[in-house]
């Protein structure tokens, strides 16, 4: 699955900008962030540093998960 380490909330809006707002999102337990789905994660005005997004390899599955981890 594609790891992407973004810097900004910017970096996380580009990197999900092709997935469906309504895919779900997954975050590990020593993550900090709110937000259940893409549009969610992607409204947020700040990202937490220090974070790994995993997207799937074929997001078009019905289920398809985004993962949010610490690096």
């Amino acid at each position: 699955m594609p790891e992407y380490r973004p810097d900004s909330i910017e970096g996380v809006r580009k990197v999900l900008s092709c997935l469906d707002p309504n895919m779900k999102v997954e975050t590990g337990t020593a993550v900090p962030l709110l937000g259940n789905t893409v549009a969610e994660l992607c409204s947020l005005s700040i990202l937490p540093t220090g974070l790994v997004v995993i997207v799937p390899p074929r997001p078009e599955r019905p289920e398809s998960v985004v993962k949010v981890e610490r690096a």
